[in-house]
């Protein structure tokens, strides 16, 4: 019997923490959307007011092969996220085929977190930080929705484990890896747009911590890899509708939600209302146009988001370091509450009430009126605000700041911090920063389980 093969409980009993913490991340990521279903019967749920926008183009690239919507070269979309959705289509079941692809890809984020906290930190560190992940709401919500968050926070991870390594090995292999995936994650959403020229930052602290002049060629490298396929994309976009953007969501968003939250605030009007008048005035119109018109539409949003923007710095500053700080302090239990149809999908009004009135005043609003909006959001609250307190006691660690990798993740993380206030900073945004939180939390919650283990352990000497 030496060949038979090992009790299932045996194998248990010898799986490594992290094959437990994955488990318990996939069991999370899969209860919440089974549950949700249970109680709403309705599919509907599990989509984003971008969903459609993804599954138009995707399902005309498997038709066709080409990335359009409605028979039209599409250039609002990048291919990355609507090329998660093919298998789903081609198996025909798009919600739960989907829903389980997520779920894996988020645990094995849980995992690419424990690696990366292992090679930077400690492996104490990288336990507490994954299962910190593992059950944080917001990755364990984003699942449920068809939307980009999951797939762009694994490319965000899995770059970030590859660029550390090649920091301390200075192998080009997984320098090019790195800069492969940072490309992808920006066709899956544009907002790592800039990180290939914004890593320049990265690569200069490398340079002096070590004065190394290989990195500047390798850092030329890094810029062809991961720089060349977005230009491709828009000589593409030029190519077959005149826009030489990488996205037309970037001109939008630029014009409609920053510009408009100018406007309204020199308009003394409020920002939906805005929003919407700015909407009939160009946004329709450039729809309702010929697709050979178009492209002068699209620039023309961006000239004007950017003139409002620029014609009044101080005060797009102020809103959008307000945008930053709701981000952070949005606790997203609305979300949930959207998805057990407890709370309006459309029509809440929430985000226009926090940008309007501001947090405070909306949270009254929300006691008097919307108690368990209020409560939900309260007991979320707390919950990421432990978060906080733990990175705080990171930060607080001098052996924290002096460990090589600090640094470079810092600034990557404030750059997104960076890039996702303005008057659409709600907890979405604050997707791709959760990983570095917990991470940072795991570090924190480390440092207190070591002084209680040596507390623990003067007492028994004692």
């Amino acid at each position: 019997m030496k060949n038979a093969p090992e009790a299932p409980a045996r194998l248990f009993s010898r799986m490594p923490v992290i094959g437990w913490l994955i488990l318990l991340s996939l069991g999370l990521r899969l209860t919440l959307p089974l549950a949700a279903y249970a109680h709403t019967g309705d599919a509907a749920i599990f989509l984003g007011p971008d969903t459609n926008s993804y599954i138009t183009p995707a399902k005309e690239l498997l038709a066709t092969g080409r990335f359009t919507s409605h028979g039209e070269p599409d250039v609002f979309r990048t291919p990355g996220y609507p090329l998660l959705l093919l298998p789903g289509l081609v198996g025909g079941h798009l919600i739960a085929l989907t829903i389980i692809l997520q779920a894996i890809l988020s645990s094995l984020t849980v995992y690419l977190l424990y690696r990366l906290a292992e090679l930077v930190y400690a492996e104490r560190v990288a336990r507490w930080a994954a299962l910190l992940y593992a059950i944080e709401p917001l990755s364990i919500f984003y699942v449920s929705k068809l939307l980009s968050e999951t797939l762009f926070t694994f490319a965000l991870l899995l770059f970030l484990y590859l660029f550390l390594r090649y920091t301390r090995e200075r192998s080009l292999k997984l320098l090019l890896g790195s800069a492969v995936i940072l490309a992808a994650s920006a066709y899956i959403r544009p907002v790592s747009y800039y990180l290939p020229l914004y890593t320049a930052l990265i690569f200069a602290l490398l340079f002096i911590s070590g004065h190394d002049k290989k990195l500047l060629w390798h850092y030329a490298l890094f810029l062809i890899v991961s720089l060349g396929p977005l230009k491709l994309w828009q000589i593409r976009n030029q190519v077959v509708s005149g826009y030489g953007g990488f996205s037309v969501v970037s001109a939008k968003n630029l014009f409609f939600y920053n510009g408009a939250a100018v406007a309204a605030k020199l308009e003394h009007r409020s920002y939906s209302e805005t929003r919407l008048r700015l909407w009939e005035t160009y946004g329709k119109p450039a729809l309702d146009a010929p697709p050979e018109q178009r492209a002068a539409f699209y620039e023309d949003w961006e000239r004007q988001g950017q003139a409002l923007i620029a014609g009044h710095p101080l005060l797009y500053a102020r809103i959008h370091l307000k945008g930053i700080v709701r981000l952070l302090a949005d606790p997203g239990a609305t979300a949930y509450l959207k998805i057990f149809k407890l709370y309006p999908e459309t029509g809440g009004n929430l985000l226009s009430l926090l940008v309007d009135q501001g947090a405070v005043t909306a949270m009254k609003d929300l006691f008097r009126h919307q108690p368990l909006v209020f409560w939900s959001n309260l007991l979320f609250g707390v919950l990421l605000g432990g978060y906080y307190v733990l990175t705080g006691i990171a930060f607080s660690a001098v052996r924290f700041w002096r460990e090589r990798g600090t640094p470079i993740l810092g600034l990557f993380a404030a750059y997104f911090l960076a890039v996702s206030g303005g008057p659409v900073g709600f907890h979405r945004y604050r997707h791709p920063l959760m990983p570095f939180f917990a991470l940072w939390a795991g570090y924190g919650l480390a440092m207190i389980a070591a002084r209680l283990s040596r507390a623990s352990a003067e007492r028994s000497a004692q």
